[in-house]
């Protein structure tokens, strides 16, 4: 059987000018793609889709050792891919399972496809491969519709031949009379139930009432009971089956159309221990709609659901278009709505929600869509899109909320207190704007190391490089650092800078992105500090590509300053947070925003603005004041927080926290600091500021900060344990 395994107090709202939320909710636009499509209190999210090629219909399963196999149909014919566990995007080249044929008697000649492909690996290891026989041209005199197998036993490598299960009556009257849209449930050894809608039982006149039937096998399908009706609603169409057991129900997602709407989803359920002794009719108790809110399928069609369930929650997806002309040529889109599996009463599956369709799909025609559990709360919706296989990889989950508190504790192994002593001589340690990663079995930090006095210059160090610079410090523990030497970066213009660097590892690279001050073009220029970006591989050594600034901001707000970079990535999206301050005035520091493509080189003509007419974040509160700055960010359970620095430093700088569930817009956590500047007498009694958030691999999360005892003290670091407290 298919298994799920793994292939991942007070709070206000920060003030943005009503001119920047244009920017922003463009931008919200794009993000679509990734970001959350919240419905009620579930939301679904979708990644990059993968295009598996020309084909229909396609259902996907993971077998029992690991991959994931696909079966479709493609002119007729039945064709099988295989993935390894844990790459969607690495599939074999597709291989014919079964072949359509031609039958030629005394009633005629017809091409005889296979369609509605379906497939189940039984418990004994064996792959039974479902298909409906279809006569082209609907010529079921010379051929009737069918529903056929094909058995593999060596995990999909080879396949018998087609063998019939049950067929259709044949059409006397001249009205095609079919079965179609098989579907396998696994049950313990080779046993198994096959469910189908059915339409031949009902041959008067020229009716096209249809029910579910279903038929059972001991023996790995070898042999086949004879057919049952598990639902049927007097003069309506039951199609479709799919079915999910859960517990002590078998539910069966179909597509029927009750008086006065399309065709649209149900569901009907069977005790396991009853195994549809009772044909579930219309109304019955047994059927029912499976939607929290009522949807309109007076006007809407809702058809060829289909059901399944990751860790948490009930998936159900359906193809849907507003009008008629939409299904005509069925333009419609793929819908998919789920409901947490701890809100099932009674048996009853009457709460899906959070509906949502992959993005930029509408009247695409993604018909025929299947759902398949990938481990987790992650799933694919496998859809027909105008006769291509499209995969589309989604997570669902609750929607997001922040903590109820979050909570600092000192490092079990004593306290972190840190400064470099090359500049101002052992007496007078001094570090501050740290940020922390974990590379090559060590802790690496770095941080702002002020410029040398006189008495402490080494011999020889050329002249760029005596002023303020970024330098690197190793730990093993977290407590005990030690340094290793400033940042050198090969190929950047000037020798010194590269200070409140900021220092994270993707793309299989360490990328550096900190401020400096480019070389004036002319004599007298004034310049600013703007962002640089620098990538190495072992943590120390640096190199800058082009040898000019990454990013410096230019909208219609701010002076043309970039200091204090943050990245993190949104979806496939890269973020920039940036401190700058406001034009005309340059008294007051705020935060703006940009993106670059993930897996750019994230140079200057890579970055959007998004903060194009105001700051995302700014000053608000009184212990604030003038500056906002220092961001550092972190996700956890599906929220994006933010740390921040509020006030400038040396007027008592303190640490507040914001979050989002979108990764751009940030609300206070609170409207005091969470982390305040200490006690009097304590190393950092004057203020606790810059933070630097980094998460361990045991998930476990540390803030860096810097701080100082009075107004003119030196900047040393320490550390505290995070805890989100839920």
């Amino acid at each position: 059987m298919f298994g799920n395994r793994d292939l991942d107090s007070g709070r206000t709202k920060c003030a943005m000018a009503s001119r920047g939320c244009t920017a922003l909710s463009a931008l919200l636009g794009v993000f679509m793609f990734h970001a959350a499509c919240a419905g009620g209190d579930i939301s679904i999210s979708w990644s990059e889709p993968i295009q598996l090629g020309p084909g229909g219909y396609a259902r996907v399963h993971r077998l029992s050792d690991g991959r994931l196999m696909a079966a479709y149909e493609r002119r007729g014919d039945l064709m099988v891919r295989f993935c390894e566990r844990g790459c969607l995007d690495k599939w074999t080249e597709p291989q014919c399972a079964a072949r359509g044929f031609a039958v030629t008697n005394a009633l005629g000649a017809v091409r005889v496809n296979l369609a509605n492909a379906e497939f189940a690996q039984l418990a004994t290891g064996r792959i039974l491969l479902a298909c409906n026989m279809r006569p082209a041209g609907k010529k079921a005199e010379v051929h009737p519709y069918a529903i056929a197998i094909a058995a593999s036993d060596d995990a999909g490598a080879n396949w018998s031949p087609l063998k019939i299960v049950y067929k259709g009556r044949e059409s006397a009257d001249g009205i095609v009379r079919g079965c179609y849209e098989p579907f396998i449930l696994p049950l313990s050894g080779g046993a198994a139930q096959m469910f189908y809608a059915d339409e031949t039982p009902y041959t008067e006149g020229r009716s096209k009432y249809q029910e579910i039937s279903v038929i059972e096998t001991a023996d790995g399908g070898e042999t086949w009971s004879i057919p049952r009706t598990a639902s049927y609603a007097p003069k309506r169409r039951d199609g479709m089956p799919v079915v999910l057991q859960m517990g002590e129900w078998r539910y069966l997602a179909i597509e029927s159309n009750p008086a006065r709407t399309r065709l649209h989803p149900q569901i009907i359920r069977s005790r396991v221990v009853d195994n549809w002794r009772k044909v579930v009719g219309a109304p019955s108790q047994d059927r029912f709609e499976p939607f929290r809110e009522p949807r309109n399928w007076e006007e809407h069609y809702g058809g060829a659901p289909y059901i399944a369930a990751t860790e948490n929650y009930i998936l159900l997806s359906w193809q849907e278009c507003a009008d008629r002309g939409e299904f005509a040529t069925f333009r419609t889109k793929a819908c998919v709505a789920a409901m947490p599996k701890a809100e099932v009463k009674d048996g009853r599956i009457t709460a899906m929600r959070g509906v949502s369709t992959p993005p930029g799909q509408d009247g695409a025609k993604m018909r025929w869509n299947a759902l398949c559990p990938l481990g987790g709360d992650r799933f694919l919706l496998v859809s027909d899109v105008a006769g291509k296989i499209v995969l589309w990889p989604g997570r669902v989950a609750e929607v997001a909320r922040p903590c109820r508190d979050v909570r600092f504790k000192p490092l079990q192994r004593g306290t972190m207190l840190y400064g470099d002593t090359t500049r101002l001589g052992p007496e007078r340690p001094f570090a501050k704007d740290p940020t922390v990663i974990r590379h090559g079995g060590r802790y690496l930090m770095y941080y702002s190391a002020c410029s040398y006095d006189e008495a402490h210059v080494p011999s020889g160090l050329p002249k760029g490089r005596r002023g303020w610079c970024g330098a690197i410090a190793e730990s093993t523990n977290l407590v005990d650092w030690v340094r290793i030497g400033d940042i050198v970066v090969d190929g950047a213009p000037f020798a010194g800078g590269w200070v409140a660097p900021c220092v994270k590892k993707f793309d299989g690279k360490v990328h550096l992105f900190a401020q400096g001050v480019p070389p004036p073009r002319r004599k007298g220029e004034k310049v600013n500090n703007v962002l640089w970006h620098a990538t190495g591989d072992d943590g120390v050594h640096f190199a800058c590509a082009d040898g000019k600034p990454a990013f410096a901001p230019k909208n219609g707000w701010s002076v043309n300053r970039a200091i204090d970079a943050e990245v993190y990535r949104v979806g496939d999206r890269m973020m920039l947070m940036y401190a700058t301050r406001e034009r005309p005035g340059a008294k007051i520091q705020q935060l703006g925003m940009a993106w670059a493509p993930w897996g750019c080189g994230y140079g200057a003509d890579d970055w959007t603005e998004i903060s194009v007419d105001a700051p995302f974040f700014k000053p608000e509160h009184k212990w604030e004041m003038s500056c906002i700055e220092a961001p550092t960010v972190i996700r956890r359970k599906g929220i994006w927080y933010m740390f921040y620095a509020g006030a400038y430093n040396h007027e008592r700088q303190q640490i507040g926290l914001a979050w989002s569930t979108d990764g751009v817009t940030f609300t206070r956590f609170r409207d005091a600091p969470v982390l305040p500047h200490g006690p009097e007498g304590s190393w950092n009694a004057w203020e606790s500021g810059h933070p630097g958030v980094f998460e361990d691999d045991d998930g476990q999360v540390y803030l860096f900060y810097q701080g100082k005892e009075t107004r003119s003290g030196d900047y040393r670091l320490s550390c505290l344990k995070v805890e989100f407290v839920d």
